[in-house]
């Protein structure tokens, strides 16, 4: 998988991150522990954000700001998407921290200042899609795979150049 097939083809970065230690997630306003914003199924962070514009496309300005600093502990996943939202990579585990700050995270720390309109403010000025090249796997590829029964967790394009 090349850098410029990658970029050409993302419009959007989905993560799923946990949330249950409520505490890393810094609101000016006060919301309750089920009441976080972006918050599914009572354990998880669940935001898409427009690779462009840099803009959480879920997030209300009612939400106010928010300062995250959370360690994942390689339960994230991130997944790339195309313009129709369908998934084109993924990662699962280790925080792509050449794509999301910090960098200096070691796949493990995610931190985000969004302001009220959503845009994340500390994100950086150029993409840079090494963690997906290095150990995302594409979602295109493992479900045309899946039909042979070929299933594999980790770099599935390792996997199908010896088939």
């Amino acid at each position: 998988m090349e850098a410029k097939e990658i970029k050409g083809k993302s419009k959007y970065l989905k993560i799923r991150i946990p949330a249950y230690c409520t505490d890393d997630f810094k609101f000016r306003k006060e919301f309750s522990e089920n009441e976080i914003p972006c918050r599914q199924d009572d354990e998880h962070w669940v935001v898409t954000i427009d690779l462009t514009t840099h803009k959480i496309i879920e997030w209300k300005q009612e939400y106010g700001d928010m300062y995250l600093f959370t360690k994942v502990v390689d339960d994230g996943t991130y997944s790339l998407l195309d313009e129709n939202k369908n998934e084109l990579y993924r990662i699962d585990g280790y925080v792509p921290n050449n794509l999301l700050p910090e960098k200096d995270g070691f796949g493990d720390y995610l931190t985000l200042q969004v302001n009220e309109d959503g845009i994340i403010e500390n994100w950086y000025d150029e993409i840079n899609f090494k963690d997906f090249i290095e150990y995302g796997f594409s979602t295109i590829a493992v479900t045309q795979y899946e039909n042979f029964g070929v299933i594999v967790k980790k770099r599935p394009e390792k996997a199908f150049k010896k088939l």
